[in-house]
């Protein structure tokens, strides 16, 4: 059975009208003969009631063991999954809600950051072979024990990639509120470009460098499938142009784009350039300095170029230096 796993996060299923797009991309699918596998984050962001912290916040979050944390914070993604169901069924889609410990997505023991070790596929593929959509709650699993755990920051990201894993999926599509991965934070720099096609390991070294992709755990569940990591737009149909992490990265020019993330008082400011930064060494030290930027502690590392600036300076530093890089190589 052919299937592609499409991922929606909080606010991509909190409104009617964004779970009427979650039955269009649907059908999309259906139509292509392939069946979709839904993944779904809890509704909305605090304080939404359903939300992570908004559960978060009917308990004292300090003082509860991890083990209940996770069994209440775990609510808000089986919560989304029967809304989006019956808004499914409401278009005509046969959905079926099911939990992750339901889908056979088993962890180990680590309560709040659980890290998944295998899924049994076996009830979804029956799922599927009935012509159902399963609709899962990303976010969860349990451990040999039986233990309703969660997976920590990106976790439902992590649940669509091993899902499609698993599967055998043709894809996993991974639904945002923005087309895909740009050379920087398109809200806060001028000028950012659509990266169209990413390689799995440049993703991973641009995710360890603070940039904003997704999570590590769900670009190595895809690239130890094989199966292709969509980043699209949930407002825009399926056929726009988004971002496709595969085998390779494609670009008409070594610079990828950059990224900054704080380490205390300072920030680390990443460029990343293939086919290694190393090549592009002097010219992004001479940019560096002719755009009196402070630097310390320069680090090469395969694509990435880092250094450390002030905090103060750190978000015009990006935007300089996202704006001369790309004037130079265009």
């Amino acid at each position: 059975m052919k299937s592609i796993v499409q991922k929606y996060g909080g606010t991509s299923v909190n409104t009617a009208e964004k779970r009427a797009m979650i039955a269009k991309k649907a059908r999309d699918v259906l139509a292509q003969g392939i069946l979709p596998v839904i993944v779904v984050s809890a509704m909305g962001r605090y304080p939404s009631p359903y939300a992570t912290d908004s559960l978060f916040s009917i308990i004292e979050k300090e003082k509860a063991d991890k083990r209940s944390s996770d069994l209440l914070i775990s609510c808000g993604e089986v919560i989304s999954t029967v809304v989006v169901s019956e808004d499914l069924k409401a278009k005509g889609i046969d959905a079926y809600p099911i939990t992750g410990f339901q889908a056979g997505i088993i962890t180990d023991d680590n309560f709040g950051n659980a890290e998944i070790i295998r899924i049994d596929t076996s009830r979804l593929e029956e799922l599927l072979s009935q012509g159902k959509v399963p609709v899962v709650a990303g976010f969860q699993g349990t451990n040999e024990s039986g233990e309703i755990l969660t997976l920590g920051r990106g976790g439902s990201d992590t649940t669509a990639a091993a899902l499609g894993r698993y599967l055998s999926s043709e894809a996993v599509e991974i639904y945002t509120d923005v087309d895909g991965v740009f050379s920087a934070d398109p809200n806060s720099v001028e000028g950012t470009r659509l990266l169209e096609q990413l390689s799995y390991d440049d993703v991973l070294a641009m995710a360890s460098a603070g940039a904003k992709v997704l999570h590590p755990r769900a670009v190595t569940h895809a690239k130890q499938g094989q199966v292709p990591l969509c980043v699209m737009n949930t407002a825009k149909e399926r056929s726009a142009s988004h971002t496709i992490i595969g085998s390779e990265t494609i670009s008409d020019i070594p610079f990828l784009g950059i990224s900054k993330a704080e380490e205390g008082s300072m920030t680390r400011i990443t460029l990343f350039v293939l086919p290694d930064a190393s090549e592009e060494s002097s010219l992004i030290a001479s940019t560096i300095e002719k755009n009196g930027i402070s630097a310390a502690d320069v680090r090469i590392d395969g694509i990435a170029y880092s250094f450390l600036t002030d905090n103060a300076g750190g978000a015009d530093a990006v935007a300089m230096l996202h704006k001369t890089m790309m004037e130079y190589y265009l």
